[in-house]
């Protein structure tokens, strides 16, 4: 029976490995503009969870995130709470009535 990927990678030394997966699993710089319609999370963010978690650590860290509306920070309420923490953002959400009837958002750093 041919051995599975995970049993190969785990038969490196394991200097090779952490090199690999580094590779694998650290985003590069970019930037995002998030509309919220359209936005697709990287496919990295949809592995198990620890890839998942060193790969959300680097991605928030080196990714610039835009939005195209005000209305598109509803986008950050959709992460689980510890990517939340990670894109460095604070959402202030007020219920304060506008002249459209939506609520008043403000985004700090």
């Amino acid at each position: 029976m041919p051995r599975s990927l995970r049993t190969l990678l785990e038969s490196l030394p394991q200097e090779l490995y952490d090199n690999i997966y580094d590779c694998v699993f650290t985003a590069e710089p970019a930037t995002v503009t998030i509309c919220y319609e359209d936005y697709r999370f990287p496919h990295l963010l949809h592995v198990d969870r620890a890839p998942r978690s060193k790969f959300a650590e680097s991605y928030y860290k080196v990714t610039e995130i835009e939005y195209g509306e005000p209305s598109e920070v509803d986008w950050l309420e959709t992460l689980p709470q510890q990517h939340q923490i990670l894109t460095g953002l604070y959402l202030l959400k007020f219920d304060w009535p506008t002249t459209d009837g939506r609520s008043f958002y403000a985004i700090s750093r």
